[in-house]
């Protein structure tokens, strides 16, 4: 419903005005190597491409401020360098990249279509964690704890992930939703 994907089957869905949303679906990280077009490249090409509008990612950009063009190897570079993806990474084949680091790559290309000064408001992160390192997931917490926008995360990972920067917990048993509330994460 939120992704526009499914219609409600009564009443209706409202959106804030303007919704920007990122969508990382589970096993994105394979998108990456089962595209010839993308498996092929370097990191640093696929970021190039990506941001020229020349091949795209999967996931879902609402409203995002995409401004097409040329992004030059050094921004490449330093947008991948955002996300971890550093050094000899930027060099390597994507099909080369474990799926952790294919997870971080994913996420660099979903958001080039954001310019600095509107990022989205909305990220929507299915599973995301699975095959990410200890440090990755230490990473990607601090960067949600400090995102400025609303975060809807499912994960099996509720201790070291969840709870480590979410303020409510969505639990749909039996068919029943239970909403539970935690005070804000340290």
């Amino acid at each position: 419903l939120i992704l526009g994907h499914l219609s409600p089957s009564d009443g209706e869905v409202r959106y804030p005005h303007p919704l920007r949303t990122v969508y990382f679906p589970q096993n994105a990280a394979m998108e990456l190597v089962l595209k010839p077009d993308l498996a092929d490249l370097d990191v640093t090409e696929v970021v190039q491409k990506v941001a020229a509008g020349e091949i795209s990612v999967d996931g879902s950009l609402k409203g995002s401020s995409v401004e097409k063009g040329s992004m030059s190897e050094l921004q490449a570079r330093s947008h991948l360098g955002n996300f971890g993806l550093t050094k000899t990474l930027a060099h390597r084949r994507v099909a080369s990249l474990s799926t952790g680091e294919r997870t971080r790559l994913y996420l660099a290309l979903l958001m080039i279509g954001f310019v600095k000064n509107k990022p989205p408001n909305l990220m929507i992160l299915d599973e995301i964690t699975d095959n990410l390192d200890v440090d990755t997931v230490d990473s990607l917490v601090s960067a949600l704890s400090s995102f400025e926008g609303a975060v809807v995360a499912v994960s099996h990972e509720r201790t070291y992930f969840l709870s480590r920067f979410a303020s409510q917990e969505w639990q749909l048993q039996q068919g029943e939703l239970a909403i539970s509330v935690f005070d804000a994460p340290t």
